[in-house]
C-alpha cells in the first residue's frame, strides 16, 4: 500500500469532522490529530455511535470529497476566535484558544460548511485527497483526562484508491474473525463467564510453560523468587527492591542477583486488553559484569523468540543518548544474530531500552517484550578498591498473553511445541487398555514430554477429533493388537505414523517432537 503523507492523514481528517457535523449537526469536537496508521476525531454528542453511524459517516465523507472542497486558511484574533467558537458550541476547541499565547488564531475551512482550529498544513483540494475508511469508535475522554467529560474517539484512514480501500476492509473482516479470544475458546485455551474470558488449565499451563522458556534461560543457583502482595506494579516492585538493597553494605562477591516477579493475576482476561500479566526479571550486576551479561541476556531473549517461539522478532534501541556504550553493545549483538533493528533517539532519562516486537501478517505491530538497562539510582556495592559503585540492572519485561494472542492468531491457534500444554496423548479404545495407557504415558513423561491419558467413555472417532482439534502434535492409540505387542500405534500431526514400540517411539520423538 502506498505511504500516506501527514499532510493528506490531517486533511481526511476535517473531511471525517465535516462528515459527522453532516450527520450529527449538533456535534462537539475536540482534538483530532493524525496517527502512524490514520487519524480520529474526539467528538461530544447525545448518543452512542454505532456501527452503521460510522458507516454513514464514511459514505458523507467520501461524498465531501467527491464534492471538491476547496482548504481554505483564515487567522482571527483571540477575542474573535473564542466568539466564533463559542457561538457555534465548540467548547472544547474554546478552551484550547484560551491556552495560545499569540495574539492570532488560525482556522482552516473546508468549502463553506466546515471551519476548525488548526494550524495545517492541508492540501489545496479534497479531490487529492482519495478514499476515506471509517473503522472505528472507542470511549476516550477530554484531554485524555478521566475526571474530563467522557467523549467517543472516531477513528479514520485514508487510501489513494478504492482498490485499496476494499483490500483494507477484507482484511479488517479477516482480522475480526481471527481474534485470539474467539481461537483461544474454541481450542479450550480460555472459557467465557459472565462476560469475562479465563484461562482453562490448558492455557494456564501454556502460559506457565512460556514463563518458564524465560527463567530457565538465567542460571538457577542465582535465581531469587520474591512475592509481593497483588496490586503492585512493576515500578513499586522495583522500588522496593533497591530501597532492601540499599540499606544493606553490600560487597561485589554477592552479585549478580536476579528477582522474578509477576504484576498481575494471569487467569483472567479484562475490557478486551491483553496485557494483563507482566513477568519482570530484575539483574543486578557490578558493572565490571554488567556490560558481557547484557549482551547475554539479548542473545538469550532472541534465541527464545527465534528457536522457541519461531517468531523473527525485530527490535527498537530507546535510548536518550546513542553513543552510550550501551546501545553499541545491544545493536553490536542484535547485528551478529542477524536481528532487524533501528535506533531511536527518544527522552529515556539515561535508561536504555531494547524493545522487541513483530508485525504480523496484517503489518500489525506486537510488542512482546522489553529489556531497561540502567545505573541512575541504582542501589550501589563496594568494589575491590572498597569503593562505593552503582550496581548494573538490567529489567526484562515479557507480556506473555500477548505473546500467546499473537501465536494463537498468526498460526490459527497452533502453539509451538515448546509451550503446549499437552505433546502427547495416550487413547486406550476400551476400558480394559487403561491400565496399559497410564502406565506407557508415565514412561514417556519421565523423558520430559507433557502426556495426557484420555480415559473418558467416548468413541475412538471421537476421541482422536477431539485431540486434532487442540492440536496435540502426537496421539498414540492402545487396542488390543498394541497392549499384545507392548507397543502403541502413533499420529503425528494428524498422520498415521505406524506401529512403535518404546525404544522406537522415544527415537522418533526425539527427532520430531522439539521441546526446547
Amino acid at each position: 500500500m502506498t505511504k500516506i503523507s501527514d499532510t493528506v492523514k490531517h486533511s481526511a481528517a476535517h473531511v471525517m469532522a465535516a462528515a459527522i457535523k453532516r450527520v450529527f449537526p449538533e456535534v462537539k469536537f475536540g482534538i483530532g490529530p493524525v496517527t502512524s496508521e490514520g487519524f480520529y476525531y474526539d467528538i461530544d454528542i447525545d448518543k452512542k455511535i454505532t456501527e452503521e453511524d460510522l458507516k454513514n459517516i464514511e459514505a458523507v465523507a467520501n461524498e465531501i470529497i467527491k464534492e471538491n472542497h476547496k482548504f481554505t486558511q483564515i487567522t482571527l484574533d483571540k477575542d474573535s476566535a473564542l466568539n466564533f467558537l463559542l457561538q457555534n458550541g465548540q467548547i472544547y476547541k474554546a478552551e484550547l484558544v484560551k491556552q495560545i499565547d499569540e495574539p492570532e488564531v488560525s482556522f482552516y475551512k473546508l468549502g463553506e460548511e466546515f471551519t476548525d482550529l488548526c494550524r495545517g498544513p492541508h492540501v489545496s483540494s479534497t479531490e487529492e485527497i482519495g478514499i476515506i475508511v471509517v473503522n472505528k469508535v472507542e470511549q476516550s475522554f477530554w484531554r485524555d483526562d478521566p475526571n474530563r467529560p467522557e467523549l467517543q474517539r472516531v477513528y479514520g484512514m485514508v487510501f489513494r484508491n478504492l482498490n485499496e480501500a476494499q483490500d483494507y476492509k477484507k482484511k479488517l473482516e479477516i482480522v475480526k474473525n481471527k481474534n485470539y479470544k474467539t481461537i483461544g475458546l474454541s481450542s479450550n485455551l480460555f472459557f467465557e463467564y459472565e462476560n469475562s474470558i479465563y484461562f482453562s488449565p490448558l492455557g494456564a499451563n501454556s502460559i506457565k510453560s512460556l514463563k518458564k522458556l524465560f527463567l530457565r534461560s538465567l542460571k538457577d543457583n542465582i535465581l531469587n523468587q520474591t512475592l509481593f502482595p497483588q496490586g503492585k506494579n512493576n515500578y513499586e516492585f522495583r522500588k522496593i527492591l533497591f530501597e532492601n538493597y540499599k540499606s544493606k553494605n553490600h560487597g561485589y562477591k554477592e552479585f549478580p542477583l536476579i528477582f522474578n516477579y509477576d504484576s498481575t493475576n494471569f487467569f483472567e482476561i479484562k475490557k478486551e486488553k491483553i496485557e494483563t500479566l507482566v513477568q519482570t526479571i530484575i539483574s543486578m550486576f557490578t558493572d565490571t559484569e554488567g556490560m558481557s551479561e547484557l549482551g547475554i541476556q539479548i542473545e538469550e531473549i532472541v534465541d527464545i523468540f527465534r528457536k522457541k517461539l519461531l517468531i523473527d522478532v525485530s527490535a527498537d534501541i530507546l535510548s536518550d543518548n546513542l553513543d552510550d556504550g550501551k546501545v553499541k553493545v545491544i545493536s553490536s549483538v542484535l547485528k551478529s544474530n542477524v536481528v532487524s533493528h533501528n535506533q531511536v533517539l527518544t527522552k529515556t532519562n539515561g535508561v536504555v531500552e531494547t524493545v522487541f516486537f513483530v508485525l504480523d501478517s496484517f503489518d500489525r505491530k506486537w510488542q512482546l517484550a522489553s529489556l531497561r538497562t540502567f545505573t541512575q539510582n541504582t542501589p550501589t556495592y563496594v568494589d575491590e578498591k572498597n569503593e562505593n559503585k552503582n550496581l548494573f540492572v538490567t529489567e526484562i519485561e515479557v507480556v506473555p498473553l500477548r505473546i500467546i494472542a499473537y501465536l494463537l492468531e498468526e498460526n490459527n491457534g497452533n502453539l509451538p511445541t515448546t509451550i503446549k500444554e499437552t505433546h502427547i496423548i495416550c487413547i486406550p479404545i476400551k476400558s480394559k487398555q487403561n491400565e496399559f495407557a497410564s502406565n506407557f504415558s508415565k514412561k514417556i513423561a519421565k523423558q520430559g514430554y507433557n502426556v495426557e491419558v484420555d480415559l473418558r467413555s467416548k468413541s475412538i472417532q471421537n476421541k482422536i477429533r477431539n485431540a486434532e482439534e487442540r492440536k496435540i502434535p502426537v496421539i498414540l492409540v492402545i487396542g488390543n493388537k498394541e497392549v499384545t505387542n507392548n507397543s502403541v500405534s502413533v499420529r503425528f500431526e494428524g498422520r498415521e505414523v505406524g506401529l512403535m514400540d518404546y525404544e522406537n517411539l522415544t527415537s522418533f520423538l526425539s527427532e520430531n517432537l522439539k521441546i526446547g
